[in-house]
């Protein structure tokens, strides 16, 4: 089964397994609680969010 990521980058280009990891190597994988917020008032956006699983 691939990634969400993958499947999702794969709908435009494809790319070998080898290539994907790097992407991946990029990104940094965080769990966050429902009703937990992903930024307060205040907070600075210095990181971008993919979600894979749930809503926002």
């Amino acid at each position: 089964m691939k990634h969400p990521l993958q499947q999702h980058i794969e709908e435009i280009i494809k790319l070998t397994d080898e290539e994907f990891e790097f992407i991946l190597s990029h990104f940094e994988t965080t769990i966050k609680r429902k009703h937990q917020y992903i930024l307060q008032e205040n907070e600075i956006a210095d990181k971008e969010y993919w979600i894979v699983k749930g809503c926002l």
